[in-house]
């Protein structure tokens, strides 16, 4: 089923299953936000279960606090992270939790990670979630789909909005999944943009270390991210902090000219960590 953005089909996801006042869903930080934003609205209580030290899904204390849950989100590859969750603990997750599993997958077509798409025919609680609006880069058309068994799709058919897509949307989503096998090549382009600005940043003396990623970004572990953060908003650049992953800053991977423009920025630095040096500012402004 196609809705306006991926969004208001995970929202849906909690409306179709959970009992407002009643019911809980699950979520796994560090994980998209929103996942409480829409819980919070609907009158639904929230489990958390963080990953675990090498941000992998944590099984049995998920099994373990999952009384009354109805539904579990999970991100893959993992937001903000970018590391993909093991398919073996996923494959446990779905044999083992009785209510939904609900697999967002804003950021898989980044590279050639698998979708969980193809596995619906094997798991009857798996609901799978994707976006128009990173790979496809179509955030401001409102594109999303949400896959599942027939019987779940048919639940989420009867609460849609009567009008939830536009025509430019619905022609421009027929248009791409027409054409999906042609962006092969783009995403070889893309993996290499993402490669070489990964070994820009190992480089550097202040970065602690680079978590690899699926995504459109890093994470990046510093001293002082709160400082790195300020530093660069000066210099027209913005990224993002983690706050449940103290130490971490988030950067997306852009073009060649806006990743020139953000590895001038960080080659600047002091390794001192003073973060004052200046830069000359190009009239760029590097939007993540």
């Amino acid at each position: 089923l196609f809705g306006n953005g991926s969004n208001s089909l995970l929202d849906a996801c909690i409306r179709v299953f959970c009992e407002p006042g009643e019911d809980k869903i699950m979520i796994c930080p560090p994980t998209y936000g929103m996942y409480e934003v829409w819980a919070g609205v609907s009158n639904v209580g929230v489990e958390s279960v963080p990953l675990d030290d090498t941000f992998d899904l944590d099984v049995d204390a998920i099994l373990a606090q999952s009384e009354g849950v109805k539904v579990i989100f999970i991100t893959y590859p993992v937001a903000p992270t970018g590391n993909l969750l093991s398919i073996d603990r996923i494959e446990r997750l779905l044999r083992e939790f009785p209510g939904m599993v609900v697999v967002d997958e804003a950021y898989i077509g980044f590279d050639d990670t698998e979708s969980w798409r193809g596995r619906i025919s094997e798991f009857s609680n798996l609901i799978v979630v994707q976006t128009f609006s990173k790979f496809w880069g179509l955030a401001g058309v409102r594109l999303g789909v949400i896959m599942g068994r027939s019987e779940i799709i048919d639940c989420f058919d009867l609460i849609k909005d009567p009008y939830a897509l536009n025509n430019y949307a619905t022609e421009k989503g027929v248009e791409l999944i027409e054409k999906e096998y042609l962006y092969t090549d783009e995403r070889e382009k893309w993996a290499a943009v993402r490669s070489d600005l990964k070994s820009f940043l190992e480089t550097l003396s202040y970065v602690e270390k680079v978590h690899g990623s699926h995504g459109n970004f890093y994470c990046i572990e510093v001293e002082d991210p709160e400082a790195l953060f300020e530093y660069l908003l000066d210099h027209k650049i913005v990224v993002r902090l983690v706050p449940s992953l103290p130490g971490f800053v988030r950067i997306s991977v852009g073009n060649e000219v806006e990743n020139e423009f953000l590895k001038q920025a960080l080659s600047s630095i002091n390794v001192d960590r003073t973060l004052s040096v200046s830069i000359e500012k190009p009239s760029l402004l590097v939007s993540q």
